[in-house]
Order: structure tokens, then sequence, then C-alpha cells
């Protein structure tokens, strides 16, 4: 029946339209996934390894007004402030680690961790000299030991925020290629869609408008008196059924 090829041809370009959709869909989630890992791993991330040097410089900070402190209880205050700072950055630098997928990365933090730890005791011992009044101990603890434990803790993180900086950008190109790949896809897509959808046009078009002209042609014959003329259409749609009345 015409009713039913229409029917289908309407079908198929619903389908190919759907199909269209359906990708355009997966493609945007597959973009809106690779963002989401871009900002939760590196973007992220990033602002925690900088909250993590301020505490860690701010910690040092501390560490120096307990040099300059004049009485106990200004040393009582810097060893209190010393001790936020230390958990602000345990707290930033554990929260930070989760996001590292490089063996190299781990092995910075752990680096970090474990020289913070050694730090941190060498800043215990010099709140006992200080508080024993013994300044000149406190000052070589710092200048010495102190000052090669800060040194390889600060390579660490810079290196550190190199590496995440370097990751960030490797992801950020690999989300382009993910977008390029997904408009590409589309763009092939629509185009087969509207190709599919004009030919497929043209054969409905053909199928009804070719025995039309037939019967036409038949039709104008006919009307001119001529009677023998023979009409070869033989659908089984309501056409056929017409052809065989003009028959």
């Amino acid at each position: 029946k015409v009713g039913v090829k229409l029917i289908i041809g309407f079908i198929i370009v619903a389908i190919i339209a759907g199909t269209i959709g359906i990708v355009g869909a997966v493609n945007i989630k597959a973009i809106d996934d690779a963002d989401k890992k871009l900002y939760e791993t590196m973007t992220d991330p990033l602002g925690e390894l900088t909250f993590m040097v301020d505490s860690y410089q701010r910690m040092r900070g501390n560490v120096k007004d307990l040099l300059l402190a004049k009485t106990p209880e200004e040393i009582i205050e810097a060893e209190e402030k010393i001790a936020l700072r230390n958990e602000e950055f345990t707290t930033y630098i554990t929260s930070f680690e989760k996001t590292l997928f490089s063996e190299e990365g781990k092995a910075l933090v752990e680096d970090i961790i474990s020289n913070k730890k050694l730090y941190d005791q060498l800043v215990l011992e010099v709140i006992d000299d200080l508080k024993a009044g013994d300044k000149a101990a406190a000052e070589v603890i710092i200048d010495g030991e102190g000052n090669e434990l800060r040194t390889q803790i600060e390579k660490d993180y810079r290196t550190l925020i190199e590496l995440k900086v370097k990751a960030a950008e490797e992801t950020a190109d690999e989300n382009i290629e993910i977008a390029n790949t997904a408009m590409t896809a589309m763009i092939v897509l629509i185009a087969v869609g509207i190709l599919v959808s004009i030919l497929l046009g043209i054969l409905i078009s053909r199928m009804i408008k070719k025995p039309l002209n037939k019967m036409l042609a038949v039709a104008k014959e006919i009307a001119k008196g001529d009677l023998d003329v023979e009409l070869d259409i033989d659908t089984k749609d309501e056409i056929g059924d017409l052809a065989k009345a003009f028959r």
C-alpha cells in the first residue's frame, strides 16, 4: 500500500534522526565525563597543592617566629600555630595524593611526607631548646639539618607541581581530541542521514510518480479515442488497483 510505503519511509527517517540524536548524546556525555575528570584529577588538586604549599610556608614562618620569641607565651603561641599549619598540610597532601596516577608523582609525595616528618621532629627539638633557653642550639638545628630538609621539600613540591601541570595539559589535549572525534562523527552521521533521507524520498517519489505518469499517458490516449492501449502496471497497492480499473 502507498500509505505503508510512506509510513516505512517516515520510520526510516525517524530511525536515522534517532541514531544521530543518540550518538550525539553519547558524545556529549563522553565530553562531559572527560571535563569532569580534568577538574577532579587536575584542576582541583592543583588548588589543594597550592594550599599545601601555603600551609608549609606559613608553618616555616611560624618557626621563624619561634626563634624571635622573647617570652614563653610567644613560644606557646607560635607552637600552636605550627600545629595548626601541620594539620592543614596533612589534610591537603592526603587529599592530593589520591589524585595521583604516575609512580613518579606518588614517589615525590612519599618523599615530601617523609622529609616533612623529619622536619617536624626538628621543630620539636627547636621548641625544647627554646623553652630551655638555648636559642643558639635551636638556630643550629634550623640552619643546618632543617635547612637541608627545607630545600629538599621545596624541590620536591616544585617538581610535583610541574608534573601535575604537564598531566593537566595532556588531559586537556585528550579532551580536545575526544571533542574533535565526536564532532567529526556527528558531521558524518548528519551527512549520511541527509543523503539517505534524500535518496529515500526520491525512491518513494518514483515508486508513486512512475505508475501515475503511465496512467496519465494512457488517459490522454483514451481521451484521443485510442482504446487500444496497454497499461503495464502490476503493483499491489492502490495505484495497481487503479491501473486494473483502467484496463
